[in-house]
Formats: C-alpha cells, sequence, structure tokens
C-alpha cells in the first residue's frame, strides 16, 4: 500500500490577497499572433507558449514543442528608464527592448500598427 501525502489547506483570503498576473492587452495579443502566424506560414516556427506571473508575461516561441525557445517576448510589470517595459531575448541574451510592443516587434523585421477591435 502507498503512503499518500497531506492534502495542503489554503485560506481563501490569503488567495485573495495575491497579486494579479501581468497580462498582454488583446492589441497587443493581436500584434504577436500576427507576426508570430507570419513566421508559422513560412515554417520558421511551430509552436508558442504563455506565461503569466506577477512581474511578466511572456510569450515564448519555438521551433518545434520538444525544444527550448527561440524567442520569449516579454511584457514587464514595472518598468523604468533603465529598465523598458517590452524586450525580445533569444536565449538568455536580450536581443531587442523599447517601450511599446510594436517598437521592440519590428526586430522580426515587419511593420505594424495597432488596430483598434
Amino acid at each position: 500500500m502507498t503512503e499518500q501525502t497531506p492534502a495542503t489547506v489554503y485560506r481563501l483570503n490569503d488567495y485573495r490577497k495575491r497579486k494579479k498576473p501581468t497580462c498582454f492587452s488583446r492589441q497587443e495579443l493581436y500584434l504577436l499572433l500576427s507576426v508570430y502566424s507570419r513566421r508559422v506560414i513560412s515554417g520558421e516556427w511551430k509552436a508558442y507558449a504563455l506565461d503569466l506571473d506577477p512581474l511578466k508575461a511572456q510569450f515564448s516561441i519555438f521551433a518545434n514543442a520538444h525544444a527550448q525557445p527561440l524567442y520569449q517576448v516579454v511584457k514587464l510589470a514595472s518598468a523604468t528608464k533603465r529598465n523598458r517595459k517590452y524586450a525580445v531575448l533569444k536565449g538568455t541574451t536580450k536581443v531587442a527592448q523599447a517601450d511599446t510592443l510594436p517598437q521592440v516587434l519590428a526586430y522580426f523585421g515587419h511593420s505594424l500598427r495597432v488596430v483598434s477591435s
């Protein structure tokens, strides 16, 4: 017979006090997915993942589902003049950073514009 692990009990009040995750807006997701879809059509990229936590939102791009991400587009929750709000990482190297998402996505070689929905 296997030994059962004890259940963890969380107080609902503690759960409510946690910080909300940083998220991409609908317009930001539209821009990210438009760049992503062009590269999928060309056969360069195969998969993506979204990770959200209180400090950042991260859109990771993969060449296949079993590899490390080729690129990560990051939106930071607390931006300063030295630490811009958006960045593109290739591995652990920051290859682009900017105050707006279209500026940082220009790294991928397409001019983008925000479209109202």
